[in-house]
């Protein structure tokens, strides 16, 4: 009520006179072109020819997200010579790695520097961990690194806008392990959705892969790590996996 549509598509509302105390409510409908992704800012300010007391602004902004879908992890390889994919549950590595790509579906939040909570270069939105004496990994998603797993500190993530992706330095050449991979739930889109790790729709949990750093092992799946893939059992009877001379 009492608003005009001014040429440059700013309703501008002629209030008239008010009583004090008076509240007058004006609802502005907004229309964006489809496809529109990021947030956008409503601005409104108020003129009179007279200011209640104790007023001193006369401005205000809210920010609207109109992106609503949350952010996948697209793909996973190691940094290293011929990089391989590990995106794949169990992935098997067979060159030296020194870090990793992580690719997303879309832009991430990466603000100035690199300690916001949510930030896609905040090495604290990583979790590497490599398995400890006992061989096996207890560390299941981001948080504190458990049993006798041992948490690889990152050098630094380096994000890449052209393709959407984070590189992660490991800071060193990482020795052959069985090792566990997360990008953290607490990463953001620019719209401030939480990455949807398992992929279901809903964004809020982590990303994680486990996988193994193998340099001289020439077989496939050679360590049994998730399951007897790419093996033909050749005896029907259970017993013990004993070492050969012959092997090399």
């Amino acid at each position: 009520t009492g608003c005009t549509e001014d040429p440059n598509g700013v309703p501008t509302c002629n209030l008239g006179s008010m009583a004090p105390g008076a509240t007058v409510y004006v609802t502005v409908g907004v229309t964006v072109d489809i496809g529109t992704i990021g947030p956008i800012t409503n601005r409104v300010s108020v003129t009179s020819d007279r200011l209640a007391p104790g007023v001193t602004t006369t401005r205000a902004s809210e920010e609207t997200s109109l992106d609503i879908i949350p952010p996948t992890v697209t793909e996973l390889t190691t940094l290293s010579d011929g990089a391989s994919s590990i995106f794949d549950p169990c992935g098997l590595v067979r060159t030296p790695t020194r870090g990793f790509v992580v690719d997303f579906s879309e832009a991430m939040f990466d603000p100035p520097g690199d300690d916001d909570a949510n930030d896609v270069t905040n090495p604290l939105n990583y979790l590497v961990v490599g398995a400890g004496a006992d061989e096996d990994l207890s560390t299941e998603i981001c948080g504190s690194v458990f049993g006798d797993d041992v948490g690889i500190e990152l050098g630094g993530v380096i994000w890449d806008g052209a393709t959407n992706s984070a590189l992660l330095d490991a800071d060193e050449t990482l020795a052959g392990s069985l090792y566990r991979l997360a990008a953290c739930a607490t990463l953001q889109d620019l719209g401030g959705n939480p990455l949807d790790g398992d992929g279901d729709g809903t964004g809020g949990d982590d990303f994680v892969r486990t996988f193994r750093l193998d340099p001289g092992n020439a077989f496939v799946n050679g360590h049994f790590d998730c399951n007897t893939g790419g093996w033909e059992l050749a005896s029907s009877t259970p017993g013990e996996i004993s070492h050969s001379g012959d092997d090399s």
